[in-house]
């Protein structure tokens, strides 16, 4: 089913239009379980979310932008106590 199938998606009909039908707007990019924290810094400026993979490219969780935002915020506050 393609996007022009359904311009108007109401309550009423969403039961009839799979996910995968749905265009997205942009393409989420995950971060691999080993890779640095400027990585998933660079991702999460474009992204409210980072999907983390492992090595087999399997889905292992989500990093919010948030969550990022706190645990520098963290390290920071850390490192102006000494």
């Amino acid at each position: 089913m393609e996007a022009e199938a359904f311009p108007e998606i109401g309550f009423d009909h969403t039961h009839k239009v799979q996910l995968k039908d749905v265009p997205q707007h942009m393409t989420i990019k995950p971060v691999r379980i080993d890779q640095q924290m400027q990585d998933l810094i660079t991702l999460a400026t474009n992204q409210n979310y980072v999907p983390v993979i492992d090595d087999n490219e399997v889905f292992i969780g989500i990093i919010r932008r948030r969550e990022i935002i706190d645990y520098c915020f963290k390290l920071w506050q850390s490192e102006q106590k000494v």
